[in-house]
């Protein structure tokens, strides 16, 4: 290919003046042929494997930060790797950050009807309850950090396991209590789609923001959360739709208000075991 759309390039190709010559090409292995151009006997360069990581899709796993080579901050990456995702949806796991938390300034949008997400840090992080890598989203004006939409109308009885997994987000490094009075919100769900219907949240941390989570989806059902840490957010969480909505462990620590419902809306929010 000569681009990374996936122009088709043709074969053969000619080197420009001085023999450089480039191509893209799917992950794999190939020989490469030169001649012409005053070389006397055409020579191969044999067994060259391309490898881009952000293409790496082993069982639905695609990779991203520290060691993955992908270019641009956490944001950019998560991106990337979701637009490549297959249209059924994958897994993307952040890979442990050795100098500590990532630093992003790029919204990460999971919003394809259908495309499913699990985003997943690997690797062990700080002792409180929730642990794993580490991104500190810095900018505090009124942006999101993540938005995600993507479980469509109607969905089957079985769909791909979905949610986030073991992952600390933090808005400009702040844990003073009530916040620092950013203006950013930390993950919010969309009201396009049906939102993360039945999605698990699991050891995830959100800390510093305006909301830690926001959901104004009345279709967005049935999502988990599994040892969660809010801390030090305006609100930690804010909900229009307390529909199945479970807090299973965790806790809200220094929030300036720990939980928050929409007017008008009623019941259906449980809490077992979470210290407040």
């Amino acid at each position: 290919f000569s681009d990374n759309s996936g122009t088709v390039l043709a074969n053969p190709f000619t080197a420009d003046s001085t023999g450089h010559w480039f191509a893209y090409a799917d992950n794999g292995r190939f020989d490469v042929t030169m001649s012409g151009g005053g070389i006397p006997t055409p020579f191969t360069l044999g067994d060259l494997m391309p490898f881009d990581p952000a293409g790496l899709n082993l069982n639905g796993v695609f990779y991203i930060g520290n060691g993955s080579g992908l270019a641009g901050d956490i944001g950019a990456q998560f991106n990337a790797v979701y637009s490549a995702c297959p249209s059924n949806g994958c897994e993307i796991d952040l890979l442990p950050n050795p100098a500590g938390c990532y630093a992003d300034t790029t919204q990460m949008t999971a919003t394809v009807v259908g495309k499913y997400l699990l985003f997943r840090g690997l690797g062990a992080g700080k002792p409180e309850p929730s642990a794993g890598p580490c991104i500190n989203f810095t900018p505090t004006t009124g942006i999101t950090m993540m938005v995600l939409d993507y479980a469509p109308a109607n969905k089957a009885l079985m769909v791909p396991a979905h949610g986030i997994r073991n992952i600390t987000f933090m808005n400009n490094g702040c844990v003073t209590t009530g916040g620092c009075g950013s203006l950013a919100f930390g993950i919010q769900v969309g009201a396009v789609n049906q939102g993360i219907q039945g999605a698990t949240m699991d050891s995830v941390t959100i800390a510093g923001f305006a909301d830690g989570f926001v959901n104004t989806n009345f279709n967005s059902v049935d999502v988990t959360w599994l040892n969660p840490l809010f801390l030090a957010n305006g609100e930690g969480y804010f909900d229009t739709n307390v529909n199945s909505q479970t807090v299973i462990s965790g806790q809200f620590y220094a929030n300036g208000i720990a939980v928050r419902a929409g007017a008008g809306v009623g019941g259906e929010f449980k809490f077992l075991g979470t210290n407040f």
